[in-house]
């Protein structure tokens, strides 16, 4: 496996050619909004083609109406194929694309240690479930985490941080 450090704006043009050809791409993830599931700045993903249908439950690679690109699971999907997306780290707004705008699906969680975790184990599928029907709570349980279980897994990754906000020096 070829390893190249690239900024995730020059990435993202090419990570559809990538996977088109076969090839598994991994990248760092920034931001907050798949906590508690995928730590931003501490932990990269693994994306691979979507080989199947669409389905809730699903952490995807999709480019939304804005015209932008995230990492959120897939919530619903409708009969024309307009799926609906959200992050578990967040508590309201959603985003929504088609299915073929999924652009893949991340398979794994490399931690700063590069340990690998696959993303759909039983326990992990569960827990997911249960983070969502606290969707009312998350707001109090998140801003509980990121000062305490976030900020210092950040810290154990050497990313800097001000408070519980990380100081991007990039």
């Amino acid at each position: 496996m070829v390893r190249r450090t690239v900024a995730n704006e020059v990435l993202i043009d090419n990570i559809d050619r990538f996977l088109k050809e076969g090839r598994e791409v991994v990248f760092l993830v920034k931001g907050y909004s798949m906590l508690p599931f995928i730590t931003g700045w501490a932990e990269s993903v693994e994306v691979h083609r979507l080989e199947h249908a669409p389905r809730p439950g699903d952490i995807v690679l999709a480019k939304v109406e804005t015209g932008h690109f995230v990492l959120h699971r897939i919530i619903s999907v409708d009969a024309d194929a307009h799926v609906t997306l959200m992050g578990d780290g967040n508590y309201r707004g959603v985003e929504r694309c088609k299915a073929e705008d999924i652009v893949g699906i991340a398979l794994y969680a490399v931690d700063y240690k590069e340990r690998k975790r696959y993303l759909y184990t039983p326990w992990r599928k569960f827990a997911s479930r249960v983070w969502w029907k606290l969707l009312p709570l998350r707001r109090y349980i998140l801003a509980v985490y990121r000062r305490t279980i976030m900020k210092w897994t950040l810290h154990r990754a050497g990313v800097k941080t001000k408070g519980w906000k990380v100081v991007e020096t990039i």
